[in-house]
């Protein structure tokens, strides 16, 4: 149901509104109207606020409106958070009042079955018939961290910190833990959007907007469904010529993908054409929550290297090794020094330590070490990143190395190589990460993180540098038998075609298919065998079945009648 004609300025009054209406606004602590409208207040929004509540005269200290159309003023963006049944209501005031959009929090749609996706349907043909665009329903809001906006409509999560990656999460329980995440790990947000069910706003339209938007220079999504999978490849491909996009997709399997059904009222996609989907568009993608904020670290604060040569330097042999593994399993190499480096580097070292790469600068080594190593490796002309790994010994404290590192690092940043930190301390020190990040660099528990990051950049330049596509047309189609299968389909109401129907759209596109037969009894069965030749493959055909493997419903390489 995504409206697809969407530009930037259509998404301005979501991100930048200058006046909010938080309708369902409550005296009540604990109820998302009230949680709501606080989230607006204590994050200073810079434009107007104003609370509706037909019920109340007042709220939070705050004069209450019976109904938007009560506002004397005009507003951009209205937070939706009445219960499902005044949904209706709620759109055609919106309406009447000529606010631009809407940030649709209330829930019970599409995710709960077919009498809610009945009411989302007429949700979005009064949105559409108004010309407003709305984010959700079932979601848990947007947040803009620009200074000159200072939004967070979001109803959970700590403060956001400000920053240049754009997040987008279908799921707004997952959408907490992310704003929980990115805090704790000080990445900072341009803005945050949980879409929900994705009714009007899809994640192409959102993409679209950030694509353009200066303070975004990262995107990070957790998407359970596409909406116009086409545009979602159009825009992405334009993006990522400047922006990295990471994604986690969700329904990999067929249980996952049941289960996002139900959740957000999504309709997975089969997850080969998903990776081909993020392929094509040069997306990078990732299979755990976890892993994305690994890679978000990396691509957040540092450049992206111009090879793939890595310096490994560690005061500890064994978390080297772990690195130098990692390095040749994730495609990338370990950088050969020039004479002049291994000369430096044997001039500050211990004696039992190692000058060549990875560099083992053993557990003595102290923060001069650190910044010294990590200096002369920066500067070798055959390295273009390095990893750092820090074992913290029994006595020592982890301050001064974060600082020597970060010294190394601010040193030569003008080189433009990507340093990476691996900082393996004991439980309860943590005082050396906070300096790290503050100096922009990222942090990692284990060196196979580290290594792994690095690798998705090197791979995104890889992508970034790769030629450009041509787009392939279609000529010589027999348009009229398309049309003529499709519109079976349609008028028969049904939501898959039948194999035959499948080959003769591929016929008429002039693919070269394989040849078939569809047979109604044993006997035609092996009539058909023989004629096609064997061996021969026999799938099931039923209305309903999907996955036919399933079912029990394939049987490969059948070479005779005779096989049971």
């Amino acid at each position: 149901m995504t409206n697809s004609h969407s530009i930037h300025d259509d998404l301005e009054s979501i991100f930048r509104p200058q006046s909010i209406a938080v309708l369902g606004a409550s005296r009540k602590p604990g109820t998302i109207g009230r949680d709501m409208l606080k989230k607006i207040l204590d994050f200073e929004f810079n434009g107007i606020v104003y609370a509706v509540n037909p019920a109340a005269s007042f709220v939070n200290s705050m004069r209450s409106y019976r109904s938007v159309l009560e506002i004397p003023d005009s507003v951009d963006l209205a937070v939706i958070c009445v219960p499902k049944n005044l949904a209706l209501q709620a759109i055609d005031d919106c309406g009447r009042k000529g606010i631009k959009s809407i940030i649709m929090i209330t829930a019970g749609f599409a995710e709960t079955g077919e009498e809610g996706a009945k009411l989302e349907k007429q949700i979005f043909d009064k949105v559409r018939s108004y010309g407003i665009r709305m984010i959700g329903p079932n979601c848990m809001g947007v947040i803009n961290t620009d200074p000159e906006v200072r939004m967070d409509a979001t109803f959970a999560g700590p403060k956001p910190v400000p920053g240049n990656i754009g997040f987008l999460s279908q799921s707004g329980a997952l959408g907490v833990a992310i704003l929980e995440r990115t805090t704790g790990m000080q990445l900072g947000l341009s803005s945050f959007v949980s879409l929900g069910n994705r009714t009007d706003v899809s994640v192409d339209d959102v993409l679209a907007y950030w694509k353009d938007d200066m303070r975004t220079s990262l995107v990070l999504l957790y998407i359970e469904s596409f909406g116009n999978a086409t545009r979602f490849i159009q825009v992405a491909r334009e993006m990522v010529a400047t922006k990295p996009i990471i994604a986690v997709k969700s329904g990999r399997t067929r249980a996952g993908a049941r289960a996002a059904s139900s959740h957000t009222a999504s309709l997975a996609a089969a997850d080969v054409a998903v990776d081909a989907i993020f392929e094509s568009a040069g997306v990078l993608r990732v299979d755990t929550v976890e892993k994305l904020f690994d890679y978000a670290q990396a691509f957040a604060t540092q450049p992206l290297p111009a090879g793939s040569r890595v310096a490994v330097m560690s005061n500890g042999g064994g978390p080297a090794i772990l690195a130098t593994d990692a390095v040749e399993g994730n495609g990338l190499e370990m950088a050969e020094f020039t004479p002049e480096t291994t000369t430096k580097l044997k001039s500050v070292l211990a004696d039992l330590a190692s000058a060549r790469n990875p560099v083992d600068m053993v557990a003595s080594a102290g923060s001069s070490h650190f910044e010294a190593v990590g200096d002369i490796l920066l500067n070798d002309p055959n390295t273009d990143a390095m990893i750092v790994i820090f074992v913290l010994p029994i006595t020592s404290d982890s301050r001064d190395v974060a600082q020597a590192i970060a010294a190394a690092y601010n040193k030569n940043i003008g080189l433009k190589k990507p340093v990476l930190v691996c900082f393996m301390t004991r439980d309860g020190d943590v005082s050396g990460t906070p300096i790290l990040r503050q100096a922009g660099l990222p942090v990692y528990v284990f060196p196979e993180s580290a290594v792994q990051s690095l690798a998705a950049m090197t791979r995104f330049r890889a992508v970034r540098e790769r030629p450009k596509g041509k787009m392939r047309t279609f000529d010589d189609v027999d348009t009229e038998c398309v049309k003529g299968v499709l519109s079976k389909a349609t008028q028969e109401n049904r939501q898959q075609l039948a194999p035959d129907e499948v080959f003769d759209i591929l016929r008429a596109y002039r693919f070269p298919v394989l040849q078939s037969t569809t047979v109604f009894s044993r006997d035609a069965l092996a009539t058909a065998a023989k004629r096609l030749g064997y061996p021969v493959v026999m799938k099931i055909v039923a209305e309903g079945i999907t996955h036919k493997s399933d079912v029990g419903g394939v049987r490969l390489n059948l070479r005779s009648q005779n096989r049971s």
